[in-house]
């Protein structure tokens, strides 16, 4: 949820000229190549801290295999793939 804290963090860092914009990622079956990267992206940087959030008792593991058994359903024929995420630049003066 930092993604809409980019603007306040970047300003009161120092940064001038900040922009913030939301990107969106889909993608479904009628776009091949945009679920290759779900697979290839997405759920594998989900997957790789899996151990991390186990050990930090963010979830339990059969929650974690059950969650990651839906994301890989988003990639089937029938499924779609969506993701919001933020692009914050800005200027930081010397």
């Amino acid at each position: 949820m930092i993604g809409r804290e980019l603007w306040h963090l970047l300003n009161d860092a120092g940064f001038s000229r900040v922009a913030v914009s939301p990107r969106q990622v889909y993608a479904d079956s009628s776009r091949p190549e945009y679920i290759e990267g779900v697979r290839n992206i997405f759920i594998s940087m989900v997957k790789g801290v899996r151990d991390q959030a186990l050990a930090a008792d963010l979830i339990d593991a059969d929650s974690w295999e059950r969650g990651i058994r839906d994301l890989y359903r988003t990639t089937e024929k029938d499924g779609s793939f969506a993701y919001t995420f933020f692009k914050a630049t800005g200027v930081k003066s010397r």
